[in-house]
């Protein structure tokens, strides 16, 4: 009996086995096995290599559906907008003008006032007029004509001692400059220079010496005033000096060539050499001068800008013409300028 008993539920176990086996490989429970049309929200595609794939839910109306569509067109055309090169121009922002140049720059035009004063001037020109004061400058006619032994004496130890004169000069003007490369610049302007004397003996000869236009009038037969009066004059050149007398007033026009180390930098140093020819209008002759002067520039907006500037010069005074320059009328001469400018593109 029991036997019997084992044997059937041993058929029963088989069978039960089977059907679940049976159940796990049915085809109805696999989307894969079934076609597209047969699973709600699913389809193959060669692409997927069988792999089941969502589909857009739709609704009764079929408005979800197409708002995914468009929502999923949108994002596309997003994407495709991106552009994977972050410097190519085509991702540069829209910018307005370019901005203008600043500095020195080719093609631009610089127009300013300048004004300043010597520092140091020195030369033939000078010593020579020292020594004309030194010899000539007291009126020695009358004391050694018709002073006493002491006055002559007084007379001649003052002049051997006298040390001579001082000149200083003020200037201003203006300057032209067009830029011509990115570091040269050519151009012109007009220099007005006007000269005065210091320590010169107070007397009306020494006065006429230095503006060179009268001499004090002589006399064949002076009376005792006018002995006594020329005679003072001699002694008061030789206790008291005068200043700040007038020697030249010269007007240069002058030509010159700039070369700038830092263009398009609102720091602008620079070298230029000058040339220059003018007319004195004291001495009614000409003048001339050669030299060079170094500075720099400082820009602000709307190129505005203010230089200071130091030159060193050779100038040739009181000559007749041009080209018959005496050293005596030779002088060296170092001054210093500011100037005010703009800058027009």
């Amino acid at each position: 009996m029991f036997k019997y008993t084992l044997v059937i539920f041993s058929l029963l176990l088989l069978a039960n086995t089977q059907a679940v086996f049976s159940e796990e490989n049915d085809p109805k429970k696999d989307p894969t096995s079934l076609s597209p049309d047969r699973v709600p929200d699913y389809s193959t595609d060669p692409s997927s290599n069988g792999q089941p794939i969502q589909k857009e839910s739709t609704s009764v109306d079929g408005a979800s559906s197409a708002n995914n569509k468009v929502e999923s067109d949108s994002k596309a055309s997003n994407s495709a907008n991106i552009n994977p090169n972050p410097n190519s121009k085509s991702n540069a922002p829209i910018s307005g003008p370019e901005p203008k140049k600043n500095g020195f720059v080719k093609g631009a035009n610089y127009l300013e006032l300048k004004g300043g004063a010597s520092l140091f001037i020195q030369g033939p020109g000078v010593d020579n007029l020292s020594k004309t004061l030194r010899t000539n400058g007291f009126d020695s006619f009358f004391t050694y004509t018709y002073g006493s032994n002491a006055q002559k004496a007084l007379l001649y130890s003052g002049i051997q001692n006298y040390k001579g004169i001082e000149v200083q000069s003020t200037k201003f003007g203006f300057l032209y400059e067009k830029a011509y490369t990115d570091h040269w610049g050519f151009g012109g302007g007009l220099d007005y220079r006007e000269y005065r004397v210091n320590n010169v003996p107070n007397n009306e000869l020494s006065r006429s010496s230095i503006a060179s236009r009268y001499r004090l009038p002589g006399a064949a037969s002076p009376n005792q005033e006018e002995i006594a009066r020329y005679i003072g004059y001699e002694f008061s050149g030789l206790s008291s000096y005068a200043n700040s007398l007038v020697s030249n007033r010269i007007l240069f026009l002058e030509i010159n060539a700039t070369y700038h180390f830092f263009p398009e930098s609102v720091f602008d140093p620079y070298v230029r050499p000058i040339i220059g020819l003018g007319y004195d209008t004291t001495t009614k002759g000409f003048a001339g001068k050669v030299g060079g002067a170094a500075g720099f520039r400082y820009f602000f907006d709307y190129g505005i800008y203010l230089a200071l500037e130091s030159s060193a010069d050779i100038v040739y005074a009181a000559q007749d013409k041009i080209i018959s320059s005496k050293a005596k009328d030779r002088f060296y001469e170092v001054s210093y300028s500011f100037s005010l400018g703009k800058k027009f593109n």
